[in-house]
């Protein structure tokens, strides 16, 4: 009976937190979310970390395709709390220096016919690393990509 007590309790003081803080506060926890973001490692100049967000509620999956050989050196998944958000974190270092590109590829529903593909233009030199996003676009517009990533991703 005491515990019975205090989980309504802490069910009580929740609610109230969301009812304070207003509705958007709720909407934003419990809506699923799809995003990419790449960033430079502060710490590591030949580093980058590569930070990505499914909707599982849209059968939503990422894939990481580089054209230069990069190493992963930590990686982290997990699922949302109070959503269907995968959330997949890498930290990449580069190999060599020099000009290579970066796919961050969006499949839904392990269609590569439909994917889309978020594309970097990564740039190593002596200074570090150094990164430009190109636009988005639909794999289906570039046979060449298409043909290459059904040679090398494993689509689940």
């Amino acid at each position: 009976m005491k515990k019975l007590k205090k989980l309504m309790a802490l069910l009580l003081i929740v609610a109230t937190m969301f009812a304070l803080q207003g509705c958007s506060y709720y909407e934003e926890l419990t809506t699923p979310v799809t995003s990419h973001e790449v960033v430079i490692n502060e710490t590591n100049s030949f580093a980058f970390h590569v930070n990505l967000k499914a909707d599982l509620t849209q059968n939503y999956k990422w894939y990481v395709y580089s054209t230069a050989d990069i190493d992963i050196a930590d990686t982290t998944y997990r699922e949302g709390v109070f959503n269907d958000t995968y959330t997949s974190e890498y930290k990449y270092i580069t190999r060599n220096e020099g000009e290579f590109e970066l796919y961050l590829v969006l499949v839904q529903d392990a269609n590569l016919e439909t994917a889309r593909i978020f594309p970097y233009e990564m740039e190593v030199t002596s200074g570090g690393v150094a990164f430009t996003e190109m636009g988005a676009y639909n794999l289906n517009t570039d046979k060449k990509l298409m043909k290459t990533l059904e040679g090398v991703l494993t689509i689940e």
